[in-house]
């Protein structure tokens, strides 16, 4: 899900580098699958790190938007290394999870709602090993969802923004960014 926060941030470049210049005060931005996909595959690969034991290495992502849900469908490559005893396996294996989302605007964060872990496939790894990696890479994944933003806006993201988000939501097979009021900042002393 580390590829998610990737979309969300290129989105909120694109949005404090002027894609939305015309913009108005609650008006509502459409981005399909593709759009997302293509984002979050050109900023990969990226590692997430669990109890000192276990790495993640997200290195491609294939994303759907079901119509008929309000989740991200995920199918992503990764490269695994853990523990197993006290030698260090790799391994690749590929995740295939879905989350809803969420906007947290007292934090300009974004996190994930709900996140699931719906089916895991190891290559190469002896069935006990393929049970334990399993139980990690479930583990690892939805704990830190759950505790951690996908995303949040930095002080530099926050002073280069026009408008606040006021909504972000999945529907009908897009992911729509709904702004907020025009920020309005003081300007800078020279």
């Amino acid at each position: 899900m580390r590829s998610l926060t990737i979309f969300f941030l290129t989105l909120l470049q694109l949005y404090a580098n002027g894609f939305l210049t015309d913009a108005r005060s609650g008006e509502t931005y459409g981005f399909d699958a593709k759009t997302l996909e293509t984002s979050v595959n050109e900023r990969l690969p990226t590692t997430i790190e669990y109890m000192y034991l276990f790495e993640i290495e997200l290195q491609k992502t294939m994303i759907q938007l079901p119509k008929e849900t309000d989740r991200i469908s995920m199918l992503i490559d990764t490269k695994v290394t853990m523990l197993v005893g006290t030698v260090k396996k790799q391994f690749s294996a590929t995740v295939d999870m879905s989350s809803g989302i969420r906007y947290e605007r007292s934090e300009d964060s974004v996190y994930l709602k709900d996140p699931s872990v719906e089916n895991i496939v190891i290559s190469g790894v002896e069935p006990g090993t393929s049970n334990y990696a399993n139980g990690m890479i479930n583990s690892a994944l939805v704990t830190y969802y759950e505790r951690y933003p996908a995303y949040s806006l930095n002080a530099q993201e926050k002073e280069e923004l026009d408008f606040a988000i006021k909504a972000l939501s999945i529907d009908k097979g897009q992911v729509f960014v709904t702004l907020g009021k025009r920020i309005i900042r003081p300007k800078r002393a020279q």
